[in-house]
């Protein structure tokens, strides 16, 4: 079973900020103006805030839950990024850094959960505002951007894409 312990601070941080960098990606990828963007990380926060309310029974979860419940850390937000692309990117780098760390630290059942989870949070993002309407009405549900980005996401995670 994995716990913080077995990460060093700066490994925990990226764990942490694992959630909120899948849902920036996301949202990077085709930003949909104020109101779009706005229900899109509104989405990834009901998600985080459902899990901390249900719980999980992955440990790695379980423990990144009560951590952010007691906000001993804290996701930084990416410093200096000047267009939507370059924050995608950064986020997209991030989601690589995690794929990499669960892989060395954490055993493959659990990992393999914490990833699953991560693009259940990039879907619930990409779903949460309709792109291409007018007021929120008509236009797609899913833009081609957001599915190109969340097929990114599950290759950064090893996982397949849906």
């Amino acid at each position: 079973m994995a716990s913080k312990a077995d990460f060093t601070p700066e490994e925990w941080k990226t764990i942490v900020a694992a959630a909120p960098m899948v849902g920036l990606a996301v949202t990077c990828a085709s930003p949909n103006g104020p109101w779009g963007v706005m229900k899109e990380m509104l989405s990834m926060g009901m998600a985080m805030a459902e899990m901390l309310q249900k719980g999980s029974s992955n440990p790695l979860i379980a423990e990144l839950a009560a951590d952010l419940k007691a906000r001993q850390t804290k996701p930084e937000p990416p410093q200096g990024l000047k267009d939507p692309e370059q924050c995608k990117q950064s986020a997209l780098n991030h989601v690589r850094a995690v794929n990499d760390l669960l892989n060395r630290k954490v055993k493959a059942e659990e990992a393999d959960e914490f990833k699953k989870w991560l693009l259940t949070i990039g879907r619930r993002v990409a779903e949460a505002s309709n792109e291409g309407g007018v007021f929120g009405f008509g236009g797609e549900r899913v833009s081609e951007a957001e599915k190109n980005v969340l097929r990114q996401i599950a290759f950064a995670l090893e996982q397949p894409a849906s």
